[in-house]
């Protein structure tokens, strides 16, 4: 036997030097020193919680929100898959008025009410309002007589504007960088104020 004396397992440390037994304070059993706090594992076990919620929901919530009975073209809001922007038309079929006579003066080249500059060239009413005396043209209904009356008085700016309406098809990105329209076609020609 060597001349070092053999100590009992609990009062050497892993490099062989003496320690005190662990048995003295009860209190420090089961819990390694320094290697992790009692806080980090309930943190921990909380993320695990919250990310297996969060894949649950985004994987199961689609269903049952459209089990419930709610229809929405593909997006349920907050579960949506964004896909909105391919919503947009690659193509725009709408109705517009080209004013080709403006107080007397002829404008060259006509020019499309969105553009001419009055007052209410930008109004989304306007836009509107033209829709429906374009339709309302186009399907020769009694009431077309109140609706150009309507276009007329509160968007053209009084009488003797000599102007068409045009049936045109177009592009939403071509027309944003100031591109040409696919196709126009005169449905009529007016002159404001003139009889109907």
């Amino acid at each position: 036997m060597s001349a070092r004396r053999l100590l009992p397992a609990r009062t050497l440390s892993w490099s062989g030097t003496r320690v005190k037994p662990a048995l003295a304070n009860q209190s420090n059993l089961g819990r390694p020193r320094g290697a992790c706090y009692p806080g980090s594992v309930a943190s921990y076990r909380l993320l695990v919680r919250v990310v297996v919620g969060t894949a649950l929901a985004l994987t199961i919530g689609p269903s049952v929100v459209r089990a419930a009975g709610h229809r929405s073209k593909g997006e349920m809001f907050p579960l949506s898959r964004w896909a909105m922007f391919n919503r947009v038309d690659s193509e725009v079929d709408d109705y517009g008025i080209r004013i080709r006579s403006l107080a007397g003066q002829t404008v060259s080249p006509p020019v499309y009410f969105e553009n001419a500059g009055l007052e209410l060239s930008q109004s989304v009413t306007a836009y509107h309002a033209i829709q429906k005396f374009a339709e309302r043209t186009l399907k020769q209904e009694a009431d077309v007589g109140t609706s150009r009356t309507l276009v007329e008085q509160r968007y053209l700016g009084g009488p003797g504007v000599e102007y068409e309406l045009v049936a045109r098809r177009w592009d939403p990105l071509v027309r944003w960088n100031g591109g040409s329209f696919k196709s126009e076609r005169v449905i009529a020609s007016f002159v404001s104020g003139a009889s109907q």
